[in-house]
């Protein structure tokens, strides 16, 4: 199935999508945190163990200061969410497609979800189904099962 604009819900696993969005540590591709400020796995440990959480809906678009982002997902990692992230895989060979950011809409949820260890988080997919499942390998839509898995 290849399709684009795919509003369904799909579960992902985390070790598998931070393989490639990774939004707290660094990477050879991408050389800071998804933010830009410096933010440390550190940093949020020391949010949770000091009980310094910031409610996401007192978090302006885009702080630069790495402890604003850092209480924002330990309050994530203590108080879970509901909606899902959204990912745009692009479609491959489209003119004018490029590596870019998957990650839309939830680099905070993705971020306490590692925070957590959970094995998988739900997103909404943009773009190639099929490219998406090249990506991620086991991705599973929550409608319609059972799973994409990956070969042998």
């Amino acid at each position: 199935m290849d399709c684009c604009e795919n509003d369904s819900l799909w579960k992902l696993s985390v070790g598998r999508l931070i393989r490639h969005c990774d939004p707290i540590t660094c990477n050879e591709e991408f050389p800071v945190d998804v933010w830009d400020t410096g933010l440390s796995v550190e940093m949020i440990y020391h949010c949770l163990q000091n009980e310094e959480l910031m409610i996401p809906d007192h978090v302006g678009a885009a702080p630069r200061d790495p402890m604003v982002h850092a209480g924002r997902i330990a309050w994530l990692v203590e108080n879970g969410w509901h909606d899902a992230i959204e990912i745009d895989v692009g479609v491959p060979g489209a003119p004018g497609q490029r590596d870019h950011w998957p990650v839309t809409d939830g680099n905070h949820r993705l971020a306490a979800a590692i925070i957590r260890g959970d094995d998988a988080i739900e997103a909404s997919i943009s773009g190639s189904i099929d490219h998406a499942h090249r990506l991620f390998m086991d991705i599973c839509h929550l409608d319609k099962p059972p799973c994409y898995e990956s070969g042998p």
